[in-house]
C-alpha cells in the first residue's frame, strides 16, 4: 500500500508521541492556510501540522493525489466488493461483536465505525445513521476506497501508511471535499506474524470530534485481534480434525494450509522433499503463501505457490459451504507435467466433507440475503419438532436441500432419508410405491412382494417431491398413515406400525389446488403443520454472486478443473439474468461454461445466450419482448420507494437488494429523493454493513 513512500521509521523519530497520534481541533486555520502554502509549493509548513500530517501530505502529492477532490474516486463495483468481502471472511467475522457493540455506544454522537482492508477498502460500517447516510456523500462508504493513494491524508490510509493509530481531524486532510470530517483510526494486525489484516476506523462530521475516539478505535482493534486468536485455534483443531480422519496419503508429501494460506502442518515426505531441493524449502510451519487476504481464495493461494509446484495439487477441506483450509499433495517424485490424481485423492475433499459436515445441517445452504436466512432459521426451528412439514418453492430454488438439512437437524437425522416423487410414476404404481405389497396382490407383482417407501423410511423421514401430483384417490390412505401412524401394504390386512416424519415439497400453490378440487382439504391441513416458502433467486440480491463462486469452486473440484476465471462483464450479465429455474439453472450454467470454455477467463460470448437476452418471469408462457432494462429498474426503485413511503431500508428488502446497492443505484438514476426519502435515510437503524448476528 506505497510504502516506498511512506517511512514508518521516520515517524518513529523523537517526536511527543500525544502530538503524533492526536489532532488537537482550533487550528484549523492555520493548518488550512499551512495546506495551502503547501500545494503552492513552500516547503515549510509550519508549526501547527503536526509532523504525521506533514509527512502524509508529502506523500499523497508525490502520488498524484488530486487535492481538490471532493470524494473518494474509487468505489469497488458489486461483483468485485463481493469477491473482496469474501478474501477478508475471516477478518470479518471477528469484528461482528466489535461492530455491533460498538455502534451501539456510537449510535448517538454521529459517528460510525468503519472495518477496512489492508488496502483501505471499506468492507463493513456501524454506528449513527445519519452519519451513514452522510458517508455516501464523499463515498465512505461499503466498496470505497480510503487508501493514502486514492484519497490522500485521512486516517484509514495514514495508518496504513505508517502502520500505526491515528487521529486525522479536518483541515488536516489532504483533499478539500474531506476537511469537514473527523477520524481516527488503528491498524489489526495477524496475531500469529503481526501482518497487516485492515484498519478499524471512527469517523464522523467534524463538529463530532471526540479525542476519546482514538483511544475507543484502539481498544475495538484489540479486541477483533484477540476474537481473531480464538477463531484461529478454534478452525485450526477443525482442520486437523478433518484432515486426520481422512484416507492415508500413501507416499506423497503433504502441506496443509488454514484458511488464512498459513502454513501448520507438513508430513515426512514433504519435509524429505525440501531438504532434498525436490521443491521449494519455502513452504515450512509459519510461511504465508496467499498475500494480505484474511480468507484467500484457492486460487490466489495457488498463485502464491512457489514455481514447479501445480495448482493441481491443490485440495480445498470445507466444512459445508466454508472453507478450513487448503491440502497440498506432492507426488512422491515430482514430474514436470500436471499429475493426474490416484483415484483416493479424487476422493479427498468428499471425504473430508463427509467427516464434518453433519456439525452444521444448514451449512451447505449458501446465501446471506434475508429472504434466506429467514426461510432458514425457520427451517431450523422446525427441524426440532416432529410435525409434517410442507415445503413450498418455485422448481430449482432448492427444496430438498432444505429438506435433507431438516431431516438431518432433528431428532431422526440417525434413521434413513427417503425421497419420492410423486409424478414419477402412473397413480396405479404410485400405491404399491409408498405403502409396498405382499404377494400375489395385482397381476405383475413381484413374486415376494415389496417393502413401501414409508416402511424404508422407519425411524426416520420421508420426503415426498411434487406431493400436488397425487390422485386423489389415494390422499386418503396418506391421511390415514398420518393419523394413526400405521401402513397396510397393498392385498393385505396386516397393520405395520411405523415413526416416520413426513416432508412434502410442492411448486404448486396447494391452496389454489384446494379450491380446485384437486387436493383434499383435510390432507393439506393435516400436512402443512409447519410450513417453510423458499424464495426464487431473482429475489435474492447479491446471493447470485456468492453462488456463482461457490458452484465455481465446487464444479471445478467435481470435474479435476482450475476454477474458471469470470470476467466482471460476465458477472454483471449473470447477476441481470432473473433466473427462471433458480439455483439448479445457474449451477447447470456455470458448470456448462466451465466446461466448453475455450479461454482462460469465461466472459460475455461464453454465455448462453438466453442468459443474455432481457429477463423473462418464470413459468410465463408468452415470449420475452425487448425491455429498456436501465428504465425498468429505475420505474422499479420508484415504485418501490413510493410504496414505502420513502423508506429505503424496506424498498430494498422488497426489491431484493441491499440499501447500498440502492443508493448506488438512486445516484445512478439520478431519482430525486422527496423529504420522505431523507427522512427515512435518518431513521432506517440497520445498514447493510453491519453484519447480521
Amino acid at each position: 500500500m506505497g510504502k516506498e513512500i511512506a517511512a514508518s521509521s521516520e515517524d518513529s523519530v523523537s517526536e511527543d508521541s500525544y502530538n503524533a497520534l492526536f489532532a488537537h481541533p482550533g487550528k484549523e486555520r492555520d493548518i488550512l492556510h499551512a495546506w495551502e502554502n503547501f500545494l503552492s509549493g513552500v516547503t515549510a509548513v509550519g508549526p501547527s501540522v503536526r509532523v504525521v500530517v506533514e509527512r502524509s501530505w508529502k506523500r499523497s502529492s508525490m502520488r498524484g493525489v488530486n487535492a481538490r477532490l471532493t470524494q473518494s474516486p474509487v468505489v469497488y463495483s458489486e461483483a468485485s466488493f463481493h469477491v473482496l468481502r469474501q478474501r477478508n471472511q475471516l477478518l470479518r467475522n471477528a469484528a461482528v461483536e466489535t461492530l455491533r457493540e460498538h455502534s451501539e455506544l456510537l449510535a448517538g454522537t454521529r459517528s460510525i465505525l468503519i472495518l477496512s482492508d489492508p488496502g483501505g477498502v471499506v468492507l463493513d460500517v456501524a454506528g449513527d445513521p445519519g452519519t451513514i447516510d452522510q458517508g455516501h456523500d464523499i463515498n465512505l462508504t461499503l466498496g470505497g476506497s480510503w487508501n493514502e493513494g486514492d484519497v490522500g491524508t485521512n486516517a484509514i490510509g495514514t495508518a496504513i501508511a505508517t502502520d500505526r493509530a491515528v487521529q486525522i481531524h479536518a483541515s488536516e486532510h489532504f483533499c478539500e471535499g474531506v476537511k469537514k470530517w473527523t477520524c481516527a483510526a488503528a491498524p489489526i494486525h495477524d496475531p500469529r506474524d503481526q501482518s497487516l489484516l485492515g484498519i478499524l476506523d471512527i469517523s464522523g462530521p467534524d463538529i463530532s470530534y471526540c479525542q476519546q475516539n482514538l483511544a475507543l478505535a484502539l481498544t475495538a482493534a484489540k479486541q477483533i485481534e484477540m476474537m481473531l486468536v480464538e477463531q484461529l485455534l478454534a478452525e485450526r483443531a477443525h482442520l486437523l480434525e478433518a484432515c486426520l480422519s481422512s484416507p492415508s496419503y500413501g507416499n506423497d508429501g503433504v502441506i496443509l494450509f488454514d484458511q488464512t494460506g498459513c502454513v501448520v502442518y507438513t508430513n515426512n515426505e514433504a519435509n524429505r522433499q525440501m531438504s532434498q531441493g525436490a521443491i521449494s524449502s519455502s513452504l515450512r510451519p509459519g510461511t504465508r503463501v496467499a498475500g494480505h487476504y484474511s480468507s484467500p481464495t484457492l486460487r490466489d493461494l495457488a498463485n502464491g505457490l512457489p514455481p514447479g509446484m501445480s495448482a493441481d495439487w491443490l485440495h480445498p477441506v470445507t466444512l459445508g459451504n466454508q472453507t478450513l483450509g487448503s491440502l497440498l499433495l506432492i507426488p512422491s517424485q515430482p514430474t514436470t507435467h500436471v499429475p493426474k490424481l490416484a483415484p483416493k485423492h479424487a476422493r479427498l475433499t468428499s471425504t473430508v466433507k463427509t467427516s464434518v459436515a453433519t456439525k452444521d445441517a444448514f451449512s451447505s445452504i449458501v446465501g446471506t440475503a434475508d429472504t434466506i436466512r429467514d426461510a432458514k432459521a425457520r427451517a431450523q426451528r422446525i427441524a426440532g419438532g416432529s410435525a409434517p412439514v410442507l415445503i413450498e418453492g418455485e422448481t430449482g430454488v432448492g427444496k430438498e436441500l432444505f429438506a435433507r438439512a431438516i431431516h438431518a437437524a432433528s431428532k431422526n437425522s440417525t434413521g434413513p432419508l427417503v425421497t419420492y416423487n410423486c409424478g414419477a410414476l402412473s397413480k396405479e404404481l404410485i400405491g404399491s410405491e409408498l405403502f409396498g405389497y405382499v404377494k400375489g396382490a395385482f397381476t405383475g407383482a413381484h413374486t415376494d412382494g415389496r417393502v413401501g417407501r414409508f416402511e424404508l423410511a422407519n425411524g426416520g423421514t420421508l420426503c415426498l417431491d411434487e406431493i400436488g401430483e397425487m390422485p386423489l384417490e389415494l390422499q386418503p390412505y396418506l391421511l390415514r398413515v398420518l393419523d394413526e401412524g400405521i401402513v397396510y401394504r397393498l392385498g393385505d390386512n396386516k397393520p405395520r406400525k411405523i415413526d416416520v416424519r413426513l416432508v412434502v415439497m410442492t411448486n404448486r400453490n396447494l391452496r389454489e389446488e384446494v379450491d380446485a378440487g384437486r387436493f383434499r382439504q383435510d390432507l393439506f391441513y393435516r400436512i402443512c403443520v409447519a410450513e417453510l416458502s423458499i424464495p426464487p433467486l431473482r429475489t435474492r440480491g447479491d446471493d447470485v454472486i456468492q453462488l456463482i463462486h461457490y458452484f465455481n469452486d465446487q464444479l471445478s473440484a467435481k470435474n479435476d478443473l482450475p476454477p474458471a476465471n469470470i470476467s466482471e462483464q460476465a458477472l454483471e450479465a449473470l447477476c441481470r439474468h432473473d433466473w427462471p429455474g433458480n439455483v439448479r439453472e445457474l449451477r447447470n450454467v456455470i458448470e456448462s461454461v466451465m466446461l466448453t470454455c475455450s479461454n482462460t477467463t469465461v466472459d460475455l460470448r461464453d454465455l448462453p445466450d438466453w442468459v443474455l437476452s432481457p429477463p423473462t418471469h418464470a413459468g410465463g408462457n408468452t415470449p420475452a419482448q425487448p425491455v429498456d432494462l436501465e428504465s425498468s429498474q429505475k420505474q422499479a426503485i420508484e415504485a418501490a420507494m413510493q410504496m414505502h413511503a420513502g423508506n429505503l431500508t424496506r424498498a430494498a428488502k422488497q426489491l431484493g437488494i441491499s440499501r447500498s446497492t440502492l443508493y448506488r443505484k438512486i445516484d445512478h438514476f439520478k431519482i430525486a429523493e422527496n423529504k420522505e426519502n431523507k427522512k427515512s435515510k435518518k431513521t432506517d437503524h440497520q445498514h447493510p454493513g453491519i453484519p447480521s448476528v
